[in-house]
């Protein structure tokens, strides 16, 4: 009985040769049919036996070289794919942005509780609609790549843990003061867009390196560059293929301009902040509303003990670090703080109890102001049978809590905390997870734990629709303003004129002493230029019998003489 050809698929009959493949699993070729799916170059040797480099994948035979290519794509989640569907899901991108945050449906991370099922529930946590609350129970997730180090296993190899990385750190890590080209266009769907490429060689093996980007979307990653549709030495044949995979119009141009890589690193910083603030706040047994919460005055040693383990106190007037918003002239916002420089980022803690306070104020604003406007916040609730509710603090930026339960009657030492997670329903899971140890006792694994916690919460947030329309609105209007310059030097070869953008700085970061929003700031120095020019017009004896100098701003008075002067005239 004949057997049929793998590649063919036609009869191999009694007086033909059939060839078998080391490792085929019972798939025999036609001796003209054994060659490479991809290249097709013959597999048999001189004698007419398979290749030691003949290489089958999913039912295909490959040379060595293609299959290294095939790999190298599997590894990279096919991202000449990714390529194809850039459009679409960048245009998607753009429709759930313009939808409320009411109206989409967020998926529940693999890390929430199940609810009353479980056996840790409630977690410490009075669940509210519109939150999930991070599950402790080891045996029912197990969220970690196998390939890397688990988090205990890494803080014992490294003492930290691991930051979420951003996919806008990929240019400054693959790209930036590399030998890489950039190119721009203003696609008639997507707008405004860059594409960057670097030629790499991975595993022996030539890759294309390209990052895609617009004001809402990008993708990252390797492409073989024998899988690319063009002249590999040919730069502006590759383009043209990546090009025409996305299905971009009009094409795209090489960005000239020797500023354009730092531009783009400015315009990742929107996402990348090195300096956060986070509110802290002291809850005691039986407290669950925010005037109660907000009225704790730091009376208690644990609490105190706890907040010394953040970082350091520092002294706000004359501080000159980051400050978080914080007053360090006239100790408005309180005469301390606390305050930590931790693998390269700025923290300001907004302690609750080292906040303003006014007794007669029954809502605490002073407070509040602060705590209300963070993102991330950490509950130190000093009680043993009371449990936090999320909603009991009233704010529409607050996304995340972490809430480190600590009993009021223990006398050990060292301090023993438990640690529940809850966030809004729009924030992903972020690590490093519960389910690997949710009770700690007072000391530096504790502390780098709670502090990685916090900074992965915060990156974890900006992705919610909040924050990420905000980001959108700046992301968006620096790249057209580069896509303009781009264009402009492209065609006249003028290099623009240098300015200063208030848009230009990452979001959340403030200048040194000045509390006023970089909008506001700009319409001042409008303003302040103006009446400068205007006084000196018109600060003239002749012309004026009083002038007003208030700091820099000049209010002049011309009185009826001179107006029936200047009429006679």
């Amino acid at each position: 009985m004949s057997v049929l050809c793998n590649e063919c698929s036609s009869p191999i009959l009694s007086h033909q040769r059939q060839i078998s493949p080391p490792m085929s699993g019972g798939d025999v070729f036609h001796p003209e049919c054994f060659k490479c799916s991809s290249c097709a170059c013959s597999l048999l040797d001189k004698h007419g036996n398979p290749n030691p480099i003949a290489r089958q994948y999913n039912g295909r035979i490959f040379c060595e070289q293609h299959l290294n290519d095939i790999m190298v794509l599997i590894e990279n989640g096919d991202f000449l794919h990714q390529l194809r569907e850039f459009k679409s899901k960048a245009l998607g991108f753009v429709a759930a942005r313009r939808k409320s945050s009411t109206s989409l449906q967020f998926p529940t991370p693999n890390e929430a509780c199940p609810g009353s099922s479980c056996p840790g529930y409630p977690h410490g946590i009075r669940m509210v609609n519109g939150y999930w609350v991070e599950c402790t129970y080891a045996a029912r997730i197990n969220p970690y790549d196998s390939s890397r180090l688990a988090p205990l296993e890494l803080y014992s190899e490294t003492g930290t843990f691991e930051l979420t990385s951003h996919e806008q750190e990929m240019y400054g890590t693959y790209f930036y003061s590399t030998e890489h080209w950039n190119y721009f266009t203003a696609d008639e769907d997507l707008g405004n867009l860059m594409l960057s490429l670097k030629q790499e060689t991975v595993n022996g093996r030539d890759q294309f390196r390209i990052m895609v980007r617009t004001a809402t979307y990008q993708i990252h990653g390797l492409v073989p560059a024998a899988c690319v549709f063009a002249n590999r030495y040919d730069r502006e044949d590759v383009i043209r293929s990546l090009g025409k995979e996305i299905a971009l119009y009009p094409p795209l141009k090489i960005a000239e301009l020797p500023s354009t890589p730092d531009d783009l690193l400015k315009l990742d910083q929107v996402f990348i902040k090195s300096e956060l603030k986070v509110g802290v706040v002291h809850v005691k047994e039986g407290q669950t509303t925010e005037e109660e919460i907000f009225d704790n005055n730091g009376d208690s040693p644990l609490f105190e003990e706890f907040v010394d383990l953040l970082g350091d106190r520092v002294k706000l007037q004359g501080f000159d670090r980051y400050r978080g918003g914080l007053d360090t002239l006239h100790n408005l916002t309180g005469t301390h703080s606390i305050y930590t420089f931790w693998r390269g980022i700025e923290i300001m803690f907004h302690v609750s109890t080292l906040l303003p306070y006014e007794k007669d104020d029954s809502q605490k604003l002073q407070r509040k102001r602060h705590i209300g406007n963070d993102i991330v916040c950490i509950i130190f609730l000093e009680a043993d049978d009371t449990d936090f509710s999320p909603g009991c603090i009233k704010s529409h930026f607050l996304h995340t809590f972490i809430v480190v339960q600590a009993s009021p009657h223990q006398r050990e030492k060292p301090s023993k905390y438990k640690v529940s997670v809850v966030s809004r329903d729009e924030v992903p899971g972020y690590g490093p997870y519960l389910n690997d140890m949710c009770e700690f006792d007072k000391g530096p694994m504790f502390r780098e734990w709670l502090l990685t916690k916090t900074v992965n919460a915060e990156r974890a947030s900006y992705t919610a629709p909040k924050f990420a329309r905000m980001q959108d609105r700046t992301r968006g209007q620096m790249l057209e303003d580069l896509v303009i310059n781009l264009n402009n030097h492209s065609e006249t070869g003028k290099m623009p004129q240098p300015y200063r953008r208030g848009s230009w700085r990452p979001i959340g970061h403030m200048r040194s002493n000045f509390p006023l929003q970089d909008s506001v700031r700009d319409t001042f120095e409008s303003f302040e230029t103006l009446s400068n020019d205007f006084a000196a017009a018109f600060r003239r004896a002749d012309l004026c019998d009083v002038t007003f100098i208030v700091g820099k701003f000049v209010a002049l008075f011309l009185t009826l003489t001179f107006i029936a002067r200047e009429s006679i005239k």
